[in-house]
């Protein structure tokens, strides 16, 4: 499933600095960098989505998931087996999940010590993109727009025509970094 670009144009059209006259392939390219490079910086998706994992219990009370935030847990298997039938469903009352840590604790006792034993659907992501997540990707490209229009640093090339651009580490504003920053996963 691809995944959807945080902003639109209209969206990225309202902001002054960046022409009406600008071209849609162009601005549509680096909507689609910028959402890029804010789902590379914050290793999330963002995009709401159902997830199916694996992991090994290790004898531990809880699991770490791959995707944040959790939104709600559909099941939680414990089966060394790896049948993951109804006999192996760990209740949803035995476990707790911490939606932003991406952890589910059991209650009580432990995982099995085994490899894969632990099935965990979930749904992860936001229903609709945070605002201040829309906010830094409308920032980073009128950043981008206008650095690239004025030949600075990190602006590789652009073509005649069918206009295109692309980057080489394309820094990132600080202002842009301070509203990401709550959003990133640190475990990773």
């Amino acid at each position: 499933m691809a995944l959807a670009d945080f902003i639109t144009l209209a969206e990225l059209r309202e902001i002054p600095s960046i022409p009406q006259a600008a071209e849609e392939t162009f601005l549509g390219s680096l909507i689609d960098a910028a959402t890029k490079r804010i789902r590379n910086i914050t290793h999330q998706s963002f995009d709401s989505q159902t997830v199916t994992e694996y992991h090994d219990g290790r004898g531990a009370s809880y699991v770490i998931l791959g995707e944040l935030p959790i939104a709600s847990v559909t099941s939680v298997h414990d089966d060394p087996d790896r049948d993951y039938d109804a006999a192996h469903l760990v209740a949803a009352a035995d476990y707790t999940f911490y939606p932003n840590e991406g952890r589910i604790q059991l209650e009580a006792g432990i995982f099995q010590n085994s490899l894969r034993n632990v099935k965990v659907i979930y749904v992860a992501g936001y229903a609709a993109i945070p605002d201040d997540v829309k906010l830094a990707c409308r920032m980073l490209c009128s950043f981008w727009y206008n650095r690239g229009k004025e030949g600075a640093e990190g602006f590789v090339s652009e073509s005649l025509g069918v206009r295109s651009i692309s980057w080489s580490a394309a820094p990132v504003p600080e202002a842009v970094m301070d509203i990401l920053d709550h959003y990133i996963d640190r475990s990773v």
